[in-house]
């Protein structure tokens, strides 16, 4: 297990460290991620590792990697290893392997290394609605790393911590629907209808006919 070795740094150090975590937040607004990364590794050799620090490295490989039309992966591998090399720093942390199992669901894809890692998250924080919806989507890839009733029980936990999302009353109907519970599948619908949020155009489109057909046989 490694060991945070980020040193406290003096007045003056500090001064330096914030100018540099303020400087590459602004270049992550711009979308500068290879100059963001840049200052970090900077931070990183003046002041030494932390998980969060390591984290944010990974962050802006992946995102470096949805962005770059010709892809080759090698910007997915380097954010797997960072955030790798930051879960080595904070084992316990459940942020950290929700983020690094999307790493592996939408880099290569590896949905086996991707369930494992949402499992273990979901066991260090059974709150975690990133993890638990992150599970729910593996349901439905070729591996069939996850059972249906796995993603329904899952989404039924997330829909509990965050009523107001319309997008997992829907995705949790259409498991249902799925499962055959037509009744459970519509009261969902209703209620991502019903959201303070408007779902999006499509999805309620497609409730709308499911149910209009469903009413008319």
């Amino acid at each position: 297990m490694g060991e945070d070795t980020m040193t406290e740094p003096t007045t003056s150090g500090f001064t330096t460290y914030i100018g540099l975590l303020a400087k590459a937040n602004e270049l992550r607004h711009q979308e500068d991620y290879e100059a963001a990364i840049a200052l970090y590794i900077k931070s990183i050799e003046y002041f030494g590792e932390s998980a969060d620090l390591l984290a944010v490295v990974a962050s802006c490989y992946f995102a470096l990697a949805g962005g770059t039309p010709d892809e080759t992966g090698r910007n997915f591998e380097a954010a797997i290893l960072w955030m790798e090399k930051a879960i080595e720093l904070a084992p316990n942390d459940a942020r950290l392997h929700a983020d690094l199992a999307q790493y592996y669901a939408l880099g290569f894809p590896d949905y086996e290394r991707a369930i494992q890692e949402y499992r273990k998250a979901i066991e260090l924080d059974p709150h975690s609605k990133e993890a638990l919806a992150g599970a729910a989507a593996l349901y439905g890839v070729p591996e069939e790393v996850v059972t249906l009733d796995e993603a329904i029980g899952w989404l039924e936990r997330v829909v509990q911590l965050d009523p107001n999302d319309p997008n997992h009353h829907f995705r949790l109907g259409k498991l249902y629907w799925e499962a055959g519970r037509s009744a459970d599948a519509e009261k969902e619908w209703l209620k991502a209808l019903l959201c303070p949020q408007p779902l999006a155009s499509g999805s309620a489109r497609m409730i709308e006919s499911v149910l209009l057909v469903r009413k008319n046989t």
